[in-house]
């Protein structure tokens, strides 16, 4: 289920797919019990000499990672739905993509059971988005709609200590050049008139081939 996930999720084909992906995750989802999992990580006790133990940690790891990715996925997705025409969204290939009303098809009908917001508040249960930057897609969303661009700015400087390679193997790789592209879209936003040229070159020099007359 979770190979069929990200094979519905994959970034070239995933904006005609959105509700493929969410329907994906909820397969995944409804496969988890997570009542389990709070039972296990609320009062077991691990213990790291006994191969059955052990046995069981791993595979209740396993289980809260698949848990995590689904529902960071799935919140990804009804985002994307969520947000109208002319909404910025980053790619692996980093570009900014504008979105247009056709993918929100049967908006109303996904958004009845979920919301990006309240997926979000659920996965605080089972990881910290904060700190786990891979799921830095979703925390650079959340941010954006609460109106921090400050929040969204610092994240993006965080990022770009390694080029984006914190990102790698999680939900959406984001790509130096996207991370450049998103905070001169912020630098905008708060006016840094003298910083949006600077951005602007590096982002030409972090991407050269995308910019050669040849």
């Amino acid at each position: 289920l979770m190979i069929q996930l990200k094979k519905q999720d994959v970034e070239t084909l995933r904006d005609d797919r959105l509700e493929q992906v969410i329907q994906a995750s909820n397969n995944v989802l409804s496969e988890i019990d997570e009542s389990k999992l709070a039972l296990y990580y609320g009062g077991t006790f691990h213990d790291k000499e006994d191969p059955e133990s052990v046995k069981e940690r791993k595979e209740m790891d396993e289980m809260k990672g698949q848990l995590a990715e689904a529902l960071g996925r799935k919140a990804r997705a009804l985002a994307d739905m969520e947000n109208t025409t002319n909404t910025t969204t980053i790619t692996d290939s980093g570009e900014e993509k504008d979105e247009d009303k056709s993918t929100t098809t049967n908006l109303s009908k996904a958004t009845d059971i979920d919301t990006f917001d309240d997926i979000v508040k659920h996965m605080r249960n089972w990881v910290d988005i904060d700190a786990n930057l891979k799921f830095s897609v979703l925390t650079l969303e959340r941010e954006r709609r609460a109106n921090h661009p400050g929040h969204v700015l610092k994240l993006l400087n965080k990022l770009l200590e390694k080029n984006g390679e914190d990102t790698k193997g999680g939900i959406c790789h984001i790509t130096k050049s996207a991370i450049y592209k998103r905070r001169t879209t912020v630098l905008e936003e708060l006016n840094y008139d003298h910083l949006v040229e600077r951005d602007r070159v590096l982002r030409v020099i972090s991407s050269p081939k995308k910019y050669s007359l040849f």
